[in-house]
């Protein structure tokens, strides 16, 4: 009947269980009979007690299963599959979009090469006059903020040489080039010069600038060879002043230049862009000089607005204080508490 075929089933899972240490299963009519145990469809194996277990019998027809060497063989399965995972992995030197963009850098650095070569082979002159413009001014500019380190202690001949130098080298950029007429830029004129040349628009627009950068040198300079006139708590403002309205000219300097560039066309069709491009330059200076404008003004109203630092000590503050500034130790001049 069913009782018997379905205990012929189980003998084999109790021979295992036993085996692996649970214990001898009841009799299925035993298991029917007691209410408190919850009918079960399958045994539960605990993991400890299936590592014990080497051989499992699954059916009546005794199949014999190693959990070991089926373990061994899962193990080494997920080995394997790591393994190839990590070997399948593109790496980022190997990539299709890698060695393409490599290509395409060497076949265009060559060429990029030899246009930098002929670039300086045509203008190496101008090449070598900005980088000795930028030189020069890197020195000059080092050496006025290492006066104006020094205050009192600074040397006028120190500064005297400093205008003599600055003034030399805008004088031989002027001499050199005489028949350009580059002057002509800094009063918002045209050079004698095709402006129809981009590198004609930048030698025009690059030497202006550090004609104008040079000249700001010399003023400063002059500021500070003014011990007596001007005092050293105001040559800070006086250079404001002077670095504000420098930028600002700077800034609208080379608009005549640029102007005249954007402006020039043959066609309706090149009409067109030439108009683009101008309102569009037009508007960004615009732009740009509003900003500066501001800053401008604010310079100038600091310099006519004296901010007072703290409150003037009495007698009596100063008759118990020392004779000099526990900061600088200097002579006590103006002092404030």
């Amino acid at each position: 009947d069913s009782s018997t075929m379905f205990a012929t089933h189980l003998g084999p899972i109790r021979n295992a269980l036993a085996y692996a240490g649970l214990g001898d299963l009841p009799p299925p009519g035993e298991r029917s009979a007691s209410p408190e145990e919850p009918p079960t469809s399958a045994p539960v194996i605990s993991r400890g007690h299936q590592r014990g277990a080497n051989v499992f019998f699954a059916n009546s027809s005794d199949t014999r299963i190693d959990i070991d060497s089926m373990r061994e063989n899962a193990n080494s399965a997920s080995a394997n599959g790591d393994a190839g995972s990590a070997s399948n992995s593109p790496d980022s030197n190997n990539t299709p979009e890698f060695q393409l963009a490599m290509r395409w850098l060497q076949r265009i650095v060559p060429f990029a090469l030899l246009f930098a070569v002929k670039l300086l082979w045509d203008h190496g002159l101008g090449f070598l006059v900005f980088v000795g413009l930028f030189i020069m001014f890197l020195n000059a500019n080092k050496d006025i903020k290492r006066q104006i380190a020094l205050q009192d202690r600074r040397s006028r001949r120190e500064t005297f040489r400093t205008i003599l130098f600055v003034s030399l080298n805008v004088t031989l950029i002027y001499y050199v080039f005489p028949s350009q007429k580059l002057y002509r830029c800094l009063l918002f004129q045209l050079p004698h010069l095709e402006l129809d040349d981009a590198w004609n628009i930048m030698w025009c627009v690059g030497i202006t600038d550090f004609v104008v950068r040079f000249s700001t040198m010399v003023l400063k300079c002059f500021v500070l060879g003014c011990n007596e006139c001007i005092p050293n708590k105001r040559k800070g403002k006086y250079f404001m002043i002077i670095e504000q309205t420098s930028q600002l000219y700077r800034l609208v300097l080379p608009y005549r230049i640029w102007l005249e560039f954007f402006s020039r066309y043959d066609d309706f069709s090149s009409a067109v862009s030439a108009l683009f491009f101008t309102g569009l330059y037009t508007l960004l200076k615009g732009l740009s000089f509003y900003e500066k404008f501001k800053e401008v003004r604010n310079a100038f109203t600091d310099f006519f607005t004296d901010k007072q630092f703290g409150t003037r000590p009495s007698k009596e503050d100063l008759a118990g204080a020392d004779a000099s500034c526990p900061i600088c130790q200097d002579a006590l001049a103006e002092p404030v508490r």
